[in-house]
């Protein structure tokens, strides 16, 4: 008795697909929760250029969070798990590294005999009533000190011997008015002055305290940088 081999084999194509079969071809989708958490990563290294900025990790590290807990949830539909936990570490390196980095940025350049100083300690205290310098800022009367800040934009671009000083770019490069104590004038040592510039500069100098109307009409400044140089 012959046998048709041809009947007892099916080719795959013939052959029904069962469930488990079937499962291996659904598609899943790319979570975008894991996209936004990847991306979110990236911009992290914005924490590295001010200590504000490091919002931006935080809201990383919470979206690597949720978007894993959804991957987990519907392993059946969403993949990006690399993607997500990716972002997520590097949201949380730079968490405790960008306001390091800023740190070290803003103290390693201090020169030998200067004390380095923030706009922090410039303001008063808003629990005591008509306090307008606080006692931080007086203790720093003739101290040879080191700060950052905005050149606020006068009339000049340069040449400039003598500018106020401000806290951040957005009142003194766009038109702002700096409160009292976010402003400081500096009267350089060197007499060629300087160009005028949106970033940044490092200012070393002689602290001092007089109450006096700041160049171009501003307004009152409590604070100065006498014999000041750029560093």
């Amino acid at each position: 008795m012959s046998i048709d081999l041809h009947q007892d084999r099916q080719s795959d194509a013939d052959r029904p697909i069962d469930a488990e079969d079937e499962n291996a071809y659904l598609y899943r989708a790319l979570s975008s929760g894991a996209v936004v958490a990847l991306v979110l990563g990236l911009l992290s290294l914005l924490a590295l250029t001010d200590y504000w900025l490091v919002a931006v990790p935080i809201v990383g590290v919470i979206w690597g969070v949720v978007a894993l807990r959804q991957i987990r949830a519907r392993p059946e539909e969403l993949t990006g798990r690399g993607m997500a936990w990716a972002g997520l570490a590097l949201s949380a390196l730079l968490i405790p590294a960008g306001p390091a980095w800023v740190y070290y940025e803003e103290v390693s350049p201090v020169p030998p005999g200067y004390k380095w100083i923030s706009y922090d300690q410039l303001q008063p205290d808003l629990k005591v009533v008509g306090e307008v310098v606080p006692h931080s800022a007086l203790s720093l009367k003739d101290e040879k000190v080191y700060i950052k800040g905005y050149v606020f934009a006068g009339s000049e671009s340069a040449g400039i011997q003598k500018f106020m000083l401000c806290r951040d770019a957005g009142t003194c490069c766009f038109g702002g008015n700096p409160k009292l104590t976010d402003r400081i004038i500096v009267s350089l040592a060197n007499p060629s002055g300087i160009i005028y510039t949106k970033q940044p500069v490092r200012v070393a100098g002689t602290f001092r305290l007089s109450p006096q109307q700041a160049p171009g009409g501003i307004g009152l400044v409590f604070y100065h940088l006498d014999n000041a140089e750029l560093r």
